[in-house]
């Protein structure tokens, strides 16, 4: 079936659409002050957190680690049967609190 320059034109003006619509987008993605004001889908907020995270993360990153370092906290974390060990041999019940349950349930994580 041969398309006709009308044909032609109107595929044409979606596909403009369609590179502006995509050129808008990825603006957007650079410069999250130029968010619309109108209350963001949940598309556009998934993709604003990506924007954050994947800007944020080198810095998070080495603010953590500074962290650790100025706390003396070296190396690997600690298997949560490490954990256990450790506080039976400082004499506690790992499972006698709530507090130390919910640290070795995290270091199932």
């Amino acid at each position: 079936m041969e398309a006709t320059l009308n044909d032609v034109v109107q595929r044409l003006e979606r596909l403009e659409n369609e590179v502006r619509a995509l050129r808008e987008n990825v603006r957007l993605l650079d410069d999250e002050e130029a968010w619309p004001d109108r209350p963001l889908t949940m598309a556009e907020q998934g993709r604003l957190m990506m924007v954050r995270a994947r800007r944020n993360a080198a810095r998070e990153s080495r603010m953590l680690s500074k962290i650790f370092d100025e706390m003396g906290i070296t190396g690997p974390p600690v298997s949560r049967e490490e954990a256990r060990r450790r506080y039976r041999e400082e004499g506690h019940d790992p499972e006698a609190t709530d507090f130390a349950q919910g640290i070795a349930d995290m270091r199932e994580e």
